[in-house]
């Protein structure tokens, strides 16, 4: 009898192991590298327009999707064109199985959205998100470095229509505990981005200290080593837009909000200089 209890608790040993192997490797090498086209792009009557407003927000997951009122009446009146969004759940549990990215888009007025997956959740994904005003033509995930047991990151991208003008947005959210992972990921970054034209690229860099913030051949930042927007909290600057040398930013905004440990940060940027 002993015996056979042994070897049922050696077997069930083996089967919690290997499916707790198994959704490891599922939630750590799920494939996050993708190109995705959504539309073509269409002869557009109407002229481009000379500035679009553009902006970057951790909503940090609405607060479990609770939050969402506050979120289109913080944004309202401010006519943002283009939302990069951190910290985004998509039918997760822990978020009331809210479709976020989707409820944020449709309440606050926006006809173009999409939600890019960084981190299964078992019963959902988390991740980033962007709304748009202009249609989204093509869409790119592509998988940063990051450590065995860190959590996965992406630079999600977005190709837009901008009434004809081709706009490229990229989005990312950098490790917040790990600074050589988080060196790593700019360095792969900066191979993709540098000396582009017509991109803009935001999001929360996770950034603490002035000589965190990093450059790109070609790019101009918001945030810099001799100015500092405070954008999380108190003092911190983390959040960040790096605009293509082709463009030129007007303005610069933060605003506050009145849910998010993060504030509202945008710009007004002009397509020709």
């Amino acid at each position: 009898m002993k015996k056979k209890t042994k070897i049922i608790l050696i077997i069930s040993f083996v089967i919690v192991f290997m499916t707790s192997f198994l959704l490891f490797c599922f939630w750590r090498y799920r494939d996050r590298d993708y190109t995705i086209t959504i539309q073509d792009q269409e002869v557009s009557n109407q002229e481009v327009p000379e500035t679009l407003n553009i902006a970057t927000y951790n909503v940090k997951l609405l607060n479990n999707g609770s939050d969402l009122d506050k979120f289109i009446n913080d944004i309202e009146g401010l006519d943002l064109d283009i939302i990069a969004l951190q910290e985004v759940d998509q039918n997760a549990g822990r978020s009331n199985d809210m479709d976020m990215v989707k409820e944020m888009a449709e309440g606050a007025g926006y006809e173009y959205y999409y939600f890019y997956e960084s981190m299964w959740l078992f019963d959902g994904s988390y991740g980033l998100g962007i709304i748009s005003k202009y249609p989204i033509l093509e869409v790119t995930s592509t998988e940063l470095p990051a450590g065995t047991f860190s959590e996965p990151r992406i630079l999600a991208g977005a190709k837009i229509d901008v009434n004809g003008e081709i706009l490229h947005i990229y989005n990312t959210h950098l490790n917040y505990f790990n600074r050589g992972i988080r060196d790593s990921q700019v360095d792969a970054i900066t191979d993709i981005m540098k000396n582009q034209e017509n991109t803009i690229f935001m999001g929360d860099m996770n950034n603490f200290f002035v000589e965190d913030i990093y450059t790109i051949d070609g790019f101009q930042s918001l945030n810099t080593k001799d100015r500092t927007f405070v954008t999380f909290r108190e003092s911190a600057f983390t959040d960040n837009i790096y605009y293509s040398d082709n463009l030129e930013v007007t303005d610069i905004i933060v605003t506050d909000t009145s849910f998010s440990d993060h504030r509202l940060f945008w710009c007004v940027v002009r397509l020709e200089k």
